[in-house]
């Protein structure tokens, strides 16, 4: 289910592949796609907003250590 171009393709699919593939969710689609199970949506719901929070905050926790000037604003503001 891997597409060799991401970039180049279009639609409503290559989308949704492509931000499952970002917050790191896509293993949830294959296990659709080979057993049909997939979580309910309370847990879906809990697992995408977990998944997002935990990438954001790597992010943010990435960029805050690896700029000096931001360093500071960790004394601050320790948590995201």
């Amino acid at each position: 289910m891997y597409l060799t171009n991401p970039a180049k393709a279009k639609g409503f699919f290559p989308d949704i592949i492509q931000v499952l593939g970002k917050y790191d969710l896509q293993h949830y689609l294959m296990a659709y796609a080979k057993h049909g199970t997939f979580p309910s949506k309370t847990e879906w719901k809990r697992i995408v907003k977990t998944s997002i929070h935990d990438q954001v905050e790597t992010n943010w926790r990435t960029r805050v250590n690896n700029d000096c000037e931001l360093r500071r604003y960790l004394v601050i503001h320790p948590q995201y």
